[in-house]
C-alpha cells in the first residue's frame, strides 16, 4: 500500500500545493474539508507527542507526566520564537540515529530476549476496538501516514526525473518501512511479558541491555519527539494563518495558545491518545 500510494500521489505532482493534488478538480467544500481534516489530525498530533514526551520523562526519570510534557511544550515555543533551522538541523540528524539503535536494539532483544518468548506469545492481547482486526489496523496505519506525510511527498516528487525513479523510490521506501516496522513488532512480541505494561516498549527494551543504552535511546527518542512537534506546530499554525484565524503579528500569542491547549489533553496518557486520536 506505501508503494502504490507514494507512486501514484508522486504522478500526479505537477505543482507544489498540496490542496491541488489531493483535491485535483479544485473543489471548494472537498478543499474546506481536507483543511479542517488536517488540522485535526495535526492537532492530535501534536497532542500525542507531548504526552509522549511526559510519558517519556517518568519512564526514565520517574517524574510526573506533567513534567516531561511541560518541557516539550517550553522547548517547542523557545525554539520557534528564535530559530529553528539549526535545532531542526541537528533533530533531524538525531532522528536517523534513533531509527537505527531502534532497528538494533530490536535486533539484540530477538536475539537475546528479556522474557521467555513462549510464555510472550501466549499472553492475551486486548485488540483495539477502534481497529477491528489486523487489516483495518494496516490500512488505517498506512492512510494515516500518507495523509501526514503527502505535504512531504509533494516537493520530492518534483525533483523526481523519470517514472522510473518514482516506482524505485516508492518501491523502496515502503520496503524499508516494511523492515523497520517488521523487526520493531517482532523484538515487542518477543519480549511481550517484559513490555506489555509500558507506555514506550522499545525504551523499556534499551534500559535492560543496560542504562547507558536507557539513557542514550531517551535522548536521541526526545529528539525525534520534538523534531515531530515543532514541525506539526509550524504546520498548524501556518493552517490557522490560511483561515485568516489571527493576524500575523499575533504569531507568538497564537503559539502559546495551541501549545498550552495540549497539556490539558496530554493528561489523559500516551497510550490512550495512540489507541484513540491515531485510528
Amino acid at each position: 500500500l506505501y508503494s502504490i500510494l507514494g507512486m501514484l500521489t508522486a504522478l500526479r505532482m505537477n505543482c507544489g500545493v498540496y490542496s491541488e493534488v489531493m483535491s485535483p478538480r479544485k473543489n471548494p467544500y472537498v478543499a474546506l474539508g481536507i483543511d479542517v481534516a488536517l488540522i485535526l489530525i495535526l492537532y492530535g498530533t501534536l497532542t500525542i507527542m507531548v504526552a509522549g514526551s511526559g510519558a517519556l520523562f517518568e519512564a526514565q526519570f520517574g517524574t510526573s507526566q506533567y513534567v516531561g510534557a511541560s518541557i516539550m511544550i517550553v522547548v517547542v515555543l523557545v525554539s520557534s520564537w528564535w530559530g529553528t533551522k539549526s535545532i531542526v538541523a541537528a533533530m533531524n540528524t538525531a532522528v536517523p540515529i534513533l531509527v537505527v539503535g531502534a532497528i538494533i536494539v530490536a535486533c539484540v532483544v530477538l536475539i537475546n530476549p528479556q522474557a521467555d518468548p513462549e510464555v510472550s506469545r501466549a499472553m492475551p492481547r486486548e485488540p483495539n476496538k477502534a481497529l477491528i482486526n489486523w487489516f483495518v489496523a494496516g490500512l488505517n496505519y498506512v492512510t494515516f501516514n500518507m495523509l501526514a506525510v503527502v505535504c512531504v511527498i509533494i516537493p520530492l516528487a518534483l525533483k523526481l526525473k523519470s517514472k522510473t525513479q518514482v516506482f524505485t523510490s516508492s518501491a523502496f521506501a515502503a520496503l524499508a518501512l516494511v523492515v523497520m516496522a517488521g523487526l520493531l513488532v517482532f523484538g515487542i512480541v518477543t519480549n511481550y511479558a517484559v513490555v506489555h505494561k509500558e507506555a514506550l516498549p522499545m525504551l523499556a527494551l534499551a534500559k535492560g541491555i543496560s542504562p547507558v543504552v536507557g539513557y542514550m535511546y531517551a535522548i536521541f527518542m526526545f529528539a525525534a519527539i520534538f523534531s515531530t512537534a515543532i514541525g506539526v506546530m509550524l504546520a498548524l499554525l501556518e493552517r490557522f494563518k490560511s483561515f485568516k484565524l489571527y493576524k500575523d503579528n499575533y504569531e507568538r500569542p497564537a503559539a502559546i495558545a495551541l501549545m498550552a491547549a495540549t497539556l490539558p489533553m496530554s493528561k489523559v496518557g500516551f497510550i490512550t491518545l495512540v489507541g484513540t486520536v491515531y485510528p
